[in-house]
């Protein structure tokens, strides 16, 4: 998989009004023996909830360009998504951009909330009582870069915030230096904690963040971690978002549905952690932080008293289906052709899991076929539902 140079552009957010989802991948190979396989440079994407991807073969669109589309999803999505690329030798030639594990994500129907765009310093602190770091202590300022061997392509510390129209931003060991060892990271650890924040009335809170970190230059790279935690308790309680040991080679976005984390709550405070103690050369950095929300009439996790059931995907193009259930009970699901034919019927023990995954076969042929759900309650509901592989 080394020989395939494969990469995929951000989806950046999407309205609620949009009917799919364009993407672009650039693929080639290098390798006189053998090719890509054409149906095997794919976007694989799925819905936070569901525990598979979905797959769209991509089209080429010239030179090394492929594109298509993922469908469309409901309002108060989140949407994760990654490119794959095969070669004519082996099917077990696959090379994944980024890996599956840590996919990339876009936001359906959200809207911004809450922004900190870190310009100001005003309600944040750059340290707490058992931070031991004896150099590279958390700033905010204009960052001043450092470069790994005078390569201004290779950063090792910043040299600009993040955001479009600014200059300030929260990094790790400020002073002016053309020296990277001078300032970083040494001895121990430092934290920068954010104000408070209160996102107690919003439904489904999503919060994202941009970070730089790097430690993969110097002696012991990639041994540290840069650590990101929640918490809705001044005295502890915290919950570990983000640990990476992973330099990011730039400005990299980080997000999370808050809701799967933390409670709901009207206090709750971001911890942004950076460490060396082992002589590593690191440096980090953090700006916009944002916050995220799905209108209660839009959202796919309603509050109790206003049940639903999201179906998705939705043209299905693959073999998956996913049910997104909120308070409600299912009974059971009953998939029909425009005939009335039964083609799958299964029966539920009226469970109350919050998504409920069935498979539909390769084989069923393309076009529109009908699904009945019964709730809990025995109230009948019915969806059309399009299959165009």
């Amino acid at each position: 998989t080394g020989l395939i140079d494969l990469s995929i552009e951000q989806i950046p957010d999407q309205d609620e009004q949009s009917a799919e989802y364009p993407v672009q991948v650039t693929a080639s190979y290098g390798s006189a023996i053998g090719s890509l396989d054409t149906n095997g440079i794919r976007v694989n994407y799925r819905h936070i909830d569901s525990s598979t991807f979905n797959s769209v073969i991509l089209t080429p669109s010239g030179s090394d360009n492929y594109t298509g589309v993922i469908p469309k999803m409901s309002a108060g999505s989140v949407v994760e998504y990654y490119a794959s690329a095969t070669t004519s030798l082996s099917e077990t030639s696959i090379k994944q951009v980024p890996l599956q594990a840590t996919p990339m994500r876009f936001l359906v129907g959200y809207k911004t909330k809450l922004t900190d765009n870190c310009e100001s310093a005003a309600n944040w602190n750059t340290s707490i009582a058992n931070d031991n770091a004896l150099h590279g202590l958390w700033e905010h300022g204009d960052p001043d870069g450092t470069f790994y061997q005078n390569a201004a392509s290779r950063f090792i510390q910043q040299d600009t915030d993040h955001t479009v129209i600014g200059t300030q931003c929260f990094v790790t060991g400020n002073a002016t230096t053309n020296s990277p060892s001078y300032d970083d990271i040494d001895s121990g650890t430092t934290t920068l904690v954010s104000p408070l924040y209160d996102i107690s009335l919003m439904q489904d809170p999503y919060l994202r963040f941009w970070y730089f970190y790097s430690n993969n230059t110097g002696q012991n790279p990639g041994q540290t971690k840069f650590v990101v935690k929640l918490t809705t308790n001044e005295g502890g309680n915290f919950q570990t978002i983000l640990s990476s040991s992973v330099s990011t080679d730039g400005w990299t976005s980080f997000g999370v549905r808050l809701k799967d984390d933390i409670v709901i709550t009207d206090k709750f405070r971001i911890h942004f952690i950076a460490s060396d103690n082992i002589g590593a050369l690191v440096e980090a950095a953090v700006d916009d932080i944002e916050i995220l929300d799905i209108p209660a009439s839009k959202s796919v996790y309603q509050s109790n008293d206003i049940p639903v059931i999201t179906l998705f995907p939705n043209p299905v193009t693959g073999s998956k289906v996913t049910l997104h259930l909120h308070g409600l009970k299912l009974r059971s699901l009953i998939l029909r052709d425009i005939l009335g034919k039964t083609i799958l019927h299964k029966e539920y023990q009226r469970t109350e899991s919050s998504v409920v995954e069935f498979s539909i076969s390769e084989t069923l042929p393309n076009g529109a076929y009908m699904l009945e759900y019964t709730t809990g309650d025995g109230t009948v509901k019915r969806e059309k539902l399009v299959i165009a592989r």
